[in-house]
């Protein structure tokens, strides 16, 4: 095989971005990628929904996934001659609703309806309703997601926003909970105004490796946060949670106005640092109580967006669904929660050409195979901009994140 080339600034010295690599090595690479990305399933394989893949049209589509989208036209089809002209009443939060369950709301006058789970009063924020975040982008200040999945739905790494600030609806009234494994709201670790953000694991290339939860304040490695109550974790070993600092925690309890300290340096130097998070695999929710009075709107049925997740899975919680809720056939409760493997009926040959434009995704099962070594060139900078003295392969800038695929 013909060496593969790869130009990476990051991957190189001051002067130099071009270096040769043999294919195996790439395909060594991958398959330690491969093995991270399996160890962090690892954790979610009790709580993850499955994820919707509506990001971008696949180049390269099944007869099977053709068969399944035209039954989802012919669904909305049906529903169009029945009454998605209806309207229907939904109100701006959960603060009048006395029976727990799914609902929509409308948090602001010119946003969409948003689903949600009404719980004492409060609306709890859950991501697996809207997987893809088509309704929650209308009320957050920014949205990204982790390094490998869509399982927690964060702030931009540029937005320094509170939990607070992140949400466009909140002011300084609101009141926040709680909801460990998403079943109830309840006042946490600063009573009702406590929320939920993640560590820098999730988000950053490189993390605290052990706890900062430790006695010497005046360590780097301290961090006062990692003392606080985290309801979704990785701890060591057959340790005792409740007495065993966590290492890595997607859910922990801090104040709803909680500043954030994030910058590049601490996020590539095993520093540690937070952003608010929603989950999108109901592991643990933050929920939220405006104090201003409830309004209701009508609403046509058809802006009602498609809940992104089981019916069966709600109930059995004995969850209340109101009658308004419109799921995706996707999320139907009789589809098969391990989606489809067509690894031997979905044949893709993937050439240079398919990386043309950038990160090639596989969203679909099948069997995809290299017909050719591929050259990956990672916004490679000019010899030009090499050559000057304040040249950095790690710049930041928005206009030189050479080291962004």
């Amino acid at each position: 095989k013909k060496p593969c080339s790869i130009s990476n600034p990051i991957m190189s010295t001051r002067k130099q971005a071009t270096t040769t690599i043999p294919s195996v090595i790439i395909f060594i690479y991958t398959l330690l990628l491969a093995n991270e990305l399996i160890d962090a399933r690892t954790y979610h394989n009790s709580h993850a929904s499955r994820l919707s893949q509506h990001e971008n049209e696949p180049q390269h589509r099944n007869a099977q996934q053709k068969e399944q989208e035209a039954l989802l036209n012919n669904n909305d089809s049906e529903e169009d001659s029945d009454n998605l002209d209806e309207l229907v009443t939904i109100y701006s939060s959960c603060n009048d609703i006395t029976a727990d369950g799914m609902y929509y709301i409308k948090p602001l006058s010119d946003g969409p309806p948003l689903p949600v789970i009404c719980s004492n009063g409060y609306v709890m924020m859950d991501g697996s309703l809207d997987i893809d975040v088509e309704s929650y982008t209308n009320y957050l200040s920014s949205h990204d997601y982790g390094r490998y999945n869509k399982y927690y739905t964060l702030s931009g790494l540029d937005d320094l926003s509170s939990y607070r600030d992140w949400l466009l609806f909140a002011d300084e009234n609101t009141k926040f909970n709680v909801a460990p494994d998403c079943i109830s709201c309840e006042p946490g670790q600063y009573d009702d105004n406590t929320v939920y953000y993640v560590d820098s694991h999730t988000y950053c290339f490189s993390g605290m490796i052990t706890s900062g939860c430790i006695d010497d304040d005046e360590m780097y490695d301290y961090h006062s946060e990692s003392c606080n109550q985290c309801d979704a974790g990785v701890w060591p070993d057959d340790s005792d949670r409740s007495i065993t600092p966590w290492t890595k925690c997607m859910a922990l309890q801090l104040d709803a106005d909680h500043e954030i300290n994030h910058d590049h340096m601490t996020c590539v130097a095993h520093g540690l640092t937070f952003h608010p998070v929603i989950s999108n695999v109901r592991d643990a929710c933050t929920c939220y109580q405006p104090q201003e009075e409830v309004t209701s709107y009508q609403v046509p049925r058809s802006e009602l967006p498609l809940v992104t997740a089981r019916h069966d899975q709600y109930t059995k919680y004995g969850f209340y669904v109101d009658d308004n809720m419109r799921f995706d056939p996707n999320y139907a409760d009789d589809a098969d929660p391990n989606g489809i493997d067509n690894r031997d009926t979905n044949i893709i040959y993937l050439y240079n050409s398919d990386f043309q434009d950038g990160t090639y995704r596989i969203k679909e099962s099948g069997t995809y195979i290299i017909m050719e070594d591929i050259v990956f060139n990672f916004n490679a900078p000019t010899i030009e901009q090499m050559a000057d003295d304040n040249f950095s392969p790690n710049s930041i800038d928005i206009d030189e994140l050479y080291w962004y695929p």
